[in-house]
């Protein structure tokens, strides 16, 4: 798909709020939902649930208790957060604000998607979470964020003004510090704080998340080691792009994870006590 259809998607994708009868079929959510589960995941935790509801008479209940929706909608799509897989796959800060991230996103691949079958749709964050939860058989740790309402458009919708792009686009400006080549002095601090930064993340991350901490370290030391006399360069080199290739499986493959930092390892001792 080209730039321009996808900016033409963007554009053309409205909120929904008034629809007309015709009922959605269990396809076109299924698709939609599938849609959702290709968003981006922190910690790629995928502690997103959805739950559909395409029942007319649970969807005009339900209604009832959507302050900013005027009629039942043909179906509806709750976005919820298992908050006990959130914490174990992304930590604290997976609680506090990446699961509210991944299934923000959900919503707008969503609605995307809605667009491509001809079906308007309208994120609600306003309702009561009680009632959703209780309607909707929730378990304790799965906690309803978000409802996406979806039907095909009684009428079109006109496109909203939107503040100009010069309005809200700010390029960065860069202390004179900051341009300046580092030296080795510099490096050194900038390497300090990093550590210290890294630190207070592994605090709050998850424990797995401390390896990729430390590879960041280790990454950052071969860096300041660059072109300096003495030191087997093509090693070093060599080294670097292996992290760089290999820190990924943490989050794909966690065994293989972890005969890639044997391997790592192993290949520093040998070099050290060639």
């Amino acid at each position: 798909m080209k730039l321009e259809q996808i900016m033409a998607l963007i554009k053309q994708r409205r909120s929904i709020r008034r629809f007309s009868k015709e009922k959605i079929e269990r396809w076109q959510l299924e698709l939609l939902v599938e849609a959702a589960i290709w968003a981006p995941s922190g910690s790629n935790a995928q502690a997103w649930q959805f739950v559909v509801v395409d029942d007319a008479a649970t969807l005009q209940r339900l209604t009832a208790f959507l302050p900013g929706v005027l009629q039942a909608p043909p179906a509806m799509i709750c976005l919820c957060v298992d908050y006990q897989r959130e914490l174990a796959q992304a930590g604290k800060l997976g609680v506090k604000i990446l699961g509210i991230m991944d299934i923000s996103m959900a919503a707008q691949n969503i609605m995307l998607a809605a667009e491509t079958l001809h079906l308007g749709s309208c994120a609600i964050r306003g309702f009561n979470e009680d009632v959703i939860k209780k309607a909707l058989v929730l378990p304790e740790q799965v906690k309803p964020e978000l409802l996406v309402i979806v039907g095909k458009p009684l009428q079109p919708a006109k496109a909203p003004t939107r503040r100009p792009l010069g309005e809200v686009l700010r390029w960065q400006t860069t202390s004179t510090r900051a341009k300046r080549t580092m030296d080795k002095k510099t490096q050194f601090y900038d390497l300090l704080a990093y550590i210290a930064a890294a630190a207070k993340e592994m605090h709050n991350d998850p424990q797995i998340y401390a390896s990729l901490r430390l590879l960041s370290v280790m990454q950052r030391l071969l860096e300041m080691a660059a072109d300096e006399e003495g030191l087997d360069q093509i090693f070093l080199q060599e080294t670097q792009q292996m992290i760089l290739e290999k820190r990924s499986l943490l989050l794909n493959d966690r065994e293989q994870f972890g005969v890639f930092l044997d391997q790592l390892t192993r290949k520093i001792a040998t070099k050290n006590f060639s």
